[in-house]
């Protein structure tokens, strides 16, 4: 739960399927979203629009179901992340590899 608080996640109001494929209601969510945050967290957005200076890189898996802000409990923009399938990175650049 500190991870959900130190991110300041607004109160969770369903899932996509109940919102169906109405872009209206993930618009409502977002506005209910940002009105939370400007609550809970006045200087959020300021932060976040000033800059961003990560000083951690992460490769992740692109599974929708570990975001890694969350996982590591730290804000948005704190982290550098680079997503990709089953976590594969290469460390040579291609066009030194054989």
């Amino acid at each position: 739960m500190v991870a959900l608080q130190k991110i300041c996640l607004a109160p969770l109001t369903g899932t996509f399927d109940e919102l169906g494929e109405d872009l209206e209601g993930l618009l409502a969510n977002n506005k209910r979203w940002a009105d939370f945050i400007s609550k809970h967290r006045p200087s959020y957005f300021e932060k976040m629009a000033a800059a961003q200076k990560p000083k951690i890189v992460w490769f992740g898996c692109s599974d929708s179901r570990v975001p890694a802000e969350i996982v590591v409990q730290m804000d948005p923009g704190e982290i550098f992340v680079h997503r990709n399938i089953a976590n594969h990175t290469q460390f040579v650049p291609v066009w030194l590899s054989d």
